[in-house]
């Protein structure tokens, strides 16, 4: 499945691609916030398929949420 074209499947694909983006990318506008605060992506999320296995498919509208902690890195322990 392409995931990246599918209409169904790309809101997800998008929110786990941005969350990398904004922990990995210094080049990312939004890096200073979130990597540069030193928030990071757990290992096992660096592969989509793993982190759709957690997470399940985005509810429509709805964003990822590191809770309860939002200082907290984006791991299953943390995210909602």
């Amino acid at each position: 499945m392409n995931y990246q074209k599918d209409a169904e499947w790309k809101p997800t694909w998008q929110t786990w691609g941005n969350m990398k983006q904004r922990c990995l990318n210094p080049k990312n506008p939004r890096y200073s916030d979130y990597g540069g605060r030193g928030i990071k992506v757990c290992d096992r999320w660096l592969v989509y398929a793993k982190f759709l296995a957690v997470m399940g498919r985005a509810p429509k509208g709805k964003i990822i949420d590191r809770y309860p902690n939002n200082d907290g890195n984006y791991e299953p322990s943390n995210c909602r």
